[in-house]
């Protein structure tokens, strides 16, 4: 049992860590679908979200991007990782081996969720993602959003808004 669970943190600790590094890339978008800030069901997963307006829908990615705001979300079921594996992976980790710092994490008791915000550099620009974790003891999702540290104050909270609104 200890085994087990030693294994699945670490599988869901590297899924973390890669997911962190390989989506600080640059995506273009290929979707013609613009989100008009309504509730969207994120394909192949039984999560839905609300996106703000204006956001290019990259169902390949299970996200949205906005390439003038240079901001994304990407949504990630975790099946088979349960809330407090994730919480715990995600608190004891080393980020300094993709290169990333943890610089906020908040409890959010009446969301059922958990917060954390990391600073990277993409291009040479400091760049800050930040993640929702919600679930339960079986199961769990990772909402992401990213956005150039430089523009936090203006886009952060419809990003944060939208990440509030995952649901299955």
């Amino acid at each position: 049992m200890i085994k087990s669970i030693s294994m699945k943190k670490t599988i869901a600790l590297l899924f973390i860590l890669i997911n962190l590094y390989s989506f600080s890339q640059v995506i273009k978008p290929t979707s013609t679908l613009l989100t008009d800030g309504s509730k969207l069901k994120v394909e192949n997963t039984d999560y839905f979200i609300t996106p703000p307006s204006g956001y290019n829908y990259i169902p390949e990615h299970m996200g949205f991007m906005n390439t003038s705001k240079q901001t994304s979300i990407t949504v990630t079921p975790h099946d088979t990782t349960s809330y407090y594996l994730m919480i715990s992976s995600l608190l004891n980790s080393d980020y300094s081996v993709v290169n990333a710092e943890l610089i906020s994490k908040e409890e959010l008791k009446n969301r059922n969720g958990f917060l954390f915000t990391f600073l990277f550099t993409v291009q040479g620009k400091p760049v800050e993602r930040m993640i929702y974790v919600s679930g339960n003891s079986e199961n769990c999702v990772v909402v992401n959003c990213n956005y150039k540290q430089i523009d936090k104050e203006k886009y952060l909270p419809e990003l944060k808004k939208s990440a509030f609104t995952i649901t299955r």
